[in-house]
């Protein structure tokens, strides 16, 4: 018995035909996109002119010489209100204001740009200048403060002498300082004697200027007599000592 395959009586595709009907489906296509668009409207883009400025990360307190620990953050935006990106915008710190880590940026795709401020080595206020092509300068600014007690100096008292077990006529005095140099107030101070002497307090807490002091009564002892002054920090206890003498 033979056996027949039924698809062999079907016709077969001339290859023009196959091709003619790939391009008639092609042409199909190309129409109905075309369609799409025919008597709609296309809202047009936004505008890429810098219209406005917001500016967040002002008004910030630090210690000098210290990173602000909140980016200033520029936002552009057009007539409209839509991010402008690729502005340009700089950031200048007026003088002895400190430092960004770059001067100009390029806006993202969201129309911000940011910077990290790092403030001046002074205290007081610090000012930041922020400029977009076309608009007004905004001006950011930040509160600095002292950083933290870093050296102890002998203002006045060192090196006296008076009869052991009396009071000594010149108060000791220190002032306490940050890395600047600049003062550091309400520092809390100890005062300890090698030779058994008093204090008018045992502690202290420095003033706006970073001075502290305290009346020292000699130990009942003649000869040489120390003084150590110790202030706390984070980092660790700075001192310093003062040299009396009992007669």
């Amino acid at each position: 018995m033979s056996h027949i395959n039924p698809f062999s009586r079907l016709p077969r595709q001339h290859p023009s035909f196959t091709r003619r009907a790939a391009r008639a489906a092609a042409s199909c296509v190309i129409v109905a996109l075309g369609a799409c668009s025919v008597g709609s409207s296309v809202e047009p883009g936004p505008s890429l002119t810098p219209a406005a400025i917001a500016v967040s990360g002002g008004a910030q307190t630090g210690a000098a010489g210290n990173t602000l620990p909140i980016p200033v953050i520029v936002r552009v935006t057009d007539p409209s209100g839509m991010p402008v990106s690729f502005a340009t915008v700089s950031f200048a710190p007026v003088a002895s204001s400190g430092a960004v880590n770059v001067p100009t940026l390029l806006t993202d795709t969201t129309g911000s740009a940011g910077v990290l401020w790092t403030l001046g080595t002074a205290p007081g206020v610090d000012s930041l200048t922020v400029t977009v092509t076309g608009l007004p300068a905004i001006t950011v600014t930040a509160t600095v403060t002292p950083g933290a007690p870093d050296t102890i100096t002998i203002v006045t008292g060192d090196a006296q002498s008076a009869p052991a077990g009396t009071a000594l006529s010149t108060p000791l005095a220190i002032r306490i300082a940050d890395k600047f140099g600049n003062a550091v107030a309400n520092a809390n101070v100890s005062w300890s004697s090698d030779a058994n002497g008093a204090f008018s307090s045992a502690g202290a807490v420095t003033d706006a200027g970073g001075r502290a002091q305290a009346i020292y009564t000699l130990g009942a002892t003649a000869g040489l007599q120390h003084v150590t002054v110790v202030v706390s920090t984070a980092a660790g206890a700075i001192l310093t000592v003062f040299s009396e003498t009992g007669t």
